[in-house]
């Protein structure tokens, strides 16, 4: 069995290299542009021709752009630096404050913060527990309030954390924490107070859906808050020695 397999994968082997030396080029489709190519390296490669060019006078030019290099999404010779930046940054704390390293630096938490922000960037909502017409008159003004406005505000430090992480602002790290702390903060006031709840009237969809998603992203903006930190505070010491 194992020798038919081999002699199987021999013969494509042998069958392919056939293919290909009879088309020097056979990824391309049967074009003008390939025949007229194949054409052009017959004639100057051929001796005998009048357009034949000996070796030492060939010179073969190649273009970078979207063949030697891959363009898209980003040449991957550039994707390789900025990874290494951000693998040797701990080792470099002046990084977080020199450009264009400290941008790199934070892209990755910027990535992965952003889908995070949006549930909190629509806290204005939390405006309605003020709105006689949509909660119960009976809804306790202290809940009202601090939950009313402390969403609103909470919604507006969501919003420029998004700006300030897009932006890579110096001051970006610092509002995010803010708003991971404020929010939350609300966050838990409000949960405290389950007297409110019977009195939510149409705003039910508050608590029941929008708090359980508020929670989650608060939750995961805080673990890379901290797994951030971690990894700026590790001693370089600590670190395996860095293969350049």
């Amino acid at each position: 069995m194992k020798a038919r397999i081999a002699l199987q994968f021999a013969a494509s082997l042998v069958l392919a290299a056939t293919v290909r030396a009879a088309d020097p080029l056979p990824s391309w489709n049967d074009t003008a542009p390939k025949k007229s190519i194949i054409e052009f390296v017959e004639k100057v490669t051929k001796a005998g021709s009048a357009d034949f060019v000996p070796v030492p006078e060939r010179i073969a030019t190649f273009d970078n752009d979207g063949c030697l290099w891959a363009e898209q999404p980003m040449y991957f010779q550039v994707i390789f630096i900025f990874e290494r930046i951000k693998a040797l940054a701990p080792e470099h704390p002046e990084w977080k404050s020199t450009e264009p390293a400290r941008k790199i630096v934070n892209q990755a938490f910027t990535a992965a913060n952003l889908p995070a922000f949006g549930p909190h960037a629509f806290r204005h909502i939390g405006l309605t527990f003020l709105t006689p017409a949509v909660v119960s008159e009976a809804m306790p003004s202290t809940f009202a309030i601090a939950a009313g406005y402390g969403d609103f505000i909470s919604g507006l430090l969501a919003i420029l954390a998004l700006l300030a992480l897009q932006k890579n602002w110096a001051s970006a790290i610092g509002i995010v924490w803010m708003f991971s702390i404020v929010g939350s903060v609300d966050l838990l006031n409000a949960l405290r107070q389950v007297e409110a709840v019977p009195h939510f009237g149409a705003a039910w969809y508050i608590p029941t859906f929008l708090v359980p998603l508020l929670i989650v992203t608060h939750a995961m903006v805080f673990a890379r808050l901290v797994k951030r930190n971690q990894a700026n505070h590790k001693s370089p010491q600590s670190r395996p020695a860095s293969v350049h």
